[in-house]
Parts: structure tokens; C-alpha cells; sequence
């Protein structure tokens, strides 16, 4: 053993060590989310005025730390007064060391909100794999309605897959919450609810594992008893549906 090896000083050694972990969380790390938008913007011709800036959403994807999804809400047409707009979502894979969009799926005139409106995006990246290599994420839609008496919302999911240089949707807005009814916007009333989970089975169509939607639905009656609000949980029932890969989409 080199006797010299021995000799160097432990705190180098630590220094060493410091900035080789350090170095490696810089790599990590890549560009600051504003500078990330601003090239984004920058190479789909979009500014940043343009854009209906609260449903702007942004995150790395988990299995590709290096990859992050964001949803670019272009805005065409909005009459602020009735609370109507219209707009482009853009969805895009963009390395986050260098800013480069890698993959982008648009879809023109994507809502138009009035009675029932949009409230935004939520990027899921669970691990919807729909093969043993390939791997989906998720973009979740948030509707609601705008009456008080009779509430509504509505929560949609679709499935994007990465090829080339491009997205592909290959589940196209499942409803996999909602809540409707109706009351006296105090207490009383009767509520309609769902909510679904997403699993797949080894089964396969056209090379995809087939998608089970395991849906529980409920009842929510309200009534107002000696001054206070009661609620009440009845006809809770249990389904589920599976839907094949047709070589496009997946459907029932």
C-alpha cells in the first residue's frame, strides 16, 4: 500500500466527497422553473400575456429526473365579465438541464367555459405502466359548476405515452370523480358522488395491459335536525368496467 495514501489529510477527503455529491445534485437540479418557462414560451412562439396563468402547471417526471411536464393553458378568446374563455392546452416534455422541449401534444380550443367551468390542470405521473418497458403519465382536469343551489364538479383524466418527439393520448377523459345534487345552501339536500381507482390486469390488448376502472358511488343526504346539520350516507354500491387498448385508445 502507497504509505502516502495514508498521510492525506481526512478534511480533503471530505471536501472531495462534498463536491462530488454536490456536483451531482447541481446536475439534478438543471434550470430554475422561470427559466424553464421562458424557453418553453420562447420556441412554441407563445407569450407570456397569452397565457391563462393560473392553470399553468409544472413537474418532473419521477422515472426520467431529468424530463419535467408542464401544461402551457394558451389563452385564445376570454370575456372576463361572463367568466367565458377559450383556450389551447399544450403539452409538453422538456429537458430540464437544457430547457428543450422534447415531446408536445396540442389540443386546439380545448374548453369553453361558462355554466360549467375549468379551474385547472394537475400533472399525474403514478405509475400507469401499460407494459412491462412503457410507462404513462396523466393530466387531470378540474370542472365546476357555477350554480350555488346546484353544485357540480367533475374531475377527467387522460393518459399520455412518449414517442419520438411526440405525446400521444391513449386514454381520453375518463371521469374519475364527480359530485352533483342539489340544496337549500344551508343544510338541506341530497348529493350524488363517485370516485374511481385505475388499476391494470396482465390481460392485454394490441400489446397494452387492459385498464380496470373500480368506480364506489354514494349518496349524501343533508338535513337540518334541532338546529344542527345531519348527514346521512346511503346506497353505496361498488363497480367496475375494464377498457381494451384498440391500438389507439383504450375503450369499453
Amino acid at each position: 500500500m502507497n504509505r502516502n495514501l495514508l498521510k492525506f489529510p481526512m478534511k480533503n477527503v471530505f471536501l472531495i466527497l462534498s463536491f462530488l455529491v454536490g456536483f451531482q445534485l447541481y446536475s439534478y437540479a438543471g434550470l430554475s422553473s422561470d427559466s424553464l418557462k421562458t424557453s418553453v414560451l420562447k420556441q412554441l412562439g407563445i407569450k407570456e400575456t397569452n397565457l391563462k396563468e393560473d392553470m399553468w402547471t409544472e413537474k418532473a417526471l419521477p422515472h426520467a429526473k431529468t424530463q419535467t411536464v408542464m401544461v402551457v393553458p394558451h389563452l385564445i378568446d376570454e370575456n372576463e365579465t361572463e367568466g367565458i374563455f377559450t383556450l389551447d392546452a399544450i403539452i409538453v416534455v422538456v429537458n430540464n438541464q437544457t430547457g428543450k422541449i422534447i415531446q408536445k401534444y396540442k389540443e386546439d380550443n380545448f374548453i369553453f367555459s361558462d355554466a360549467t367551468y375549468l379551474s385547472g390542470f394537475t400533472i399525474d405521473t403514478a405509475p400507469y405502466m401499460l407494459t412491462k418497458e412503457i410507462r404513462a403519465f396523466g393530466i387531470r382536469a378540474q370542472f365546476y359548476g357555477s350554480s350555488n343551489a346546484n353544485p357540480y364538479s367533475e374531475v377527467q383524466l387522460s393518459l399520455f405515452v412518449q414517442e419520438g418527439n411526440s405525446l400521444r393520448k391513449v386514454l381520453k377523459e375518463q371521469v374519475i370523480e364527480s359530485s352533483s345534487g342539489e340544496w337549500n345552501t344551508d343544510c338541506n339536500g341530497r348529493f350524488h358522488n363517485m370516485k374511481s381507482w385505475i388499476l391494470f390486469e396482465t390481460g392485454a390488448s394490441k400489446g397494452y395491459f387492459n385498464l380496470v376502472i373500480k368506480e364506489r358511488s354514494w349518496i349524501e343526504s343533508n338535513e337540518k335536525i334541532k338546529g344542527e346539520c345531519e348527514k346521512k350516507i346511503t346506497d353505496k354500491q361498488e363497480k367496475k368496467k375494464i377498457l381494451h387498448y384498440d391500438g389507439e385508445l383504450y375503450r369499453q
